[in-house]
């Protein structure tokens, strides 16, 4: 006769026995389910701090809608300490004659400079930009091309402290 051997049956240790006779780190039950606990608490307050971080960053963007800044306005007669003038002059030109344009920026720039002085300011309150070119586009319905020109504009600012010597303008 053959004998046929058997292993013994295996036992299983009762829950409660095997959590406190346990010495594996990363297999039971109990150790998965508070590495899981641990990652869900950080999660929502993770998530807790970015909504009042977004809610927070709305409000304040939202207040700024409901303020108002003005400039320049008094409900009481003021004295100015600085004068503060802007202005500019222009020349439509056709385009080939775009030298002859600036020609003439130039006669008027010196016109302005001569106003200007004739009121007593200095030129050294001026400030005056280099001459911008615009060209504009119109078109002609019944040539179907468009009129060739440009538009040279200089701007003049005048910048004093001296308000009572500036006003010539007011």
């Amino acid at each position: 006769m053959d004998t046929i051997i058997t292993p013994p049956p295996r036992v299983e240790p009762k829950p409660e026995e095997h959590m406190d006779k346990c010495q594996c780190h990363h297999c039971c039950k109990h150790k998965k389910s508070w590495v899981l606990i641990i990652f869900s608490a950080i999660l929502d307050l993770s998530l807790i701090a970015s909504a009042c971080i977004v809610a927070i960053t709305f409000y304040n963007v939202k207040a700024l809608d409901n303020s108002l800044i003005v400039t320049g306005s008094a409900k009481k007669q003021i004295t100015s300490d600085v004068v503060k003038w802007t202005s500019n002059f222009t020349r439509t030109i056709p385009i080939a004659d775009l030298k002859k344009g600036y020609d003439l920026m130039t006669k008027d720039l010196v016109a302005v400079k001569k106003f200007f002085k004739d009121e007593g300011i200095e030129e050294t309150d001026l400030v005056i930009s280099p001459v911008f070119m615009d060209q504009p586009y119109y078109y002609n319905s019944n040539t179907n091309e468009s009129a060739k020109q440009y538009v040279l504009r200089q701007n003049i600012e005048l910048q004093s402290h001296d308000v009572a010597k500036n006003n010539c303008f007011g």
